[in-house]
């Protein structure tokens, strides 16, 4: 749980816009039997790794974070919901919140489950891409017209959608970095709302 919560606490430093202002880390489930202290710790140091240029690790992580004056919660519940082990990351800053959750598959394959009010299935590894689009046909195969064009391979794919023909969020595995201009040419294309590229370094 440690490797998927770091993981998490990158994804939402990277995907999150303005300052930092609190931190919730939540455990349900089976993962209670762990620390809830060692998995907060991660998700620090995966944020602190991100935003800072200090050599951060498990114990010094804790410390970066208060001295920015960002508040850190903790709250764990033994219940079950649809996860036998649920790790949720709310990342609060002063443009609002965004809420990320993540569970393991077995005892080691680490999955994205939740991206605010989306549900998905995603592996959170190598270089990513997020976005959201009016659900409306068509839009997956410009993004990978656009992925091709910059010979950019997409290695999978997750989808999630509040309703029919309401908005609809993707997740892209890619093998290589996502540069700037094609960044932006996904952002051009019609009923794309928003759209963030994720690095987690191991591609």
């Amino acid at each position: 749980f440690l490797n998927l919560a770091e993981r998490m606490g990158r994804i939402q430093a990277q995907m999150s816009e303005g300052q930092l202002e609190r931190i919730t880390v939540e455990c349900r489930g089976d993962v209670t039997a762990h620390p809830s202290s060692a998995i907060t710790a991660a998700v620090l140091k995966g944020i602190m790794e991100t935003i800072s240029d200090e050599a951060v690790n498990f114990v010094n992580a804790p410390v970066f974070v208060q001295e920015r004056g960002v508040a850190v919660d903790e709250l764990k519940s033994s219940e079950h919901e649809d996860f036998t082990s649920l790790v949720t990351v709310v990342y609060k800053t002063n443009q609002g919140e965004r809420i990320l959750s993540g569970t393991l598959f077995g005892k080691s394959d680490p999955r994205l489950v939740r991206l605010d009010e989306y549900q998905f299935d995603a592996i959170p590894e190598g270089h990513m891409l997020f976005y959201v689009n009016k659900d409306t046909p068509g839009i997956i195969g410009r993004v990978g017209s656009v992925m091709g064009l910059h010979e950019v391979n997409i290695a999978q794919m997750s989808c999630g959608r509040q309703q029919v023909g309401g908005l609809a969020l993707t997740i892209l595995n890619v093998d290589s970095r996502i540069a700037d201009e094609v960044l932006d040419q996904i952002l051009a294309q019609e009923h794309i709302t928003w759209a963030r590229r994720i690095s987690l370094g191991e591609a």
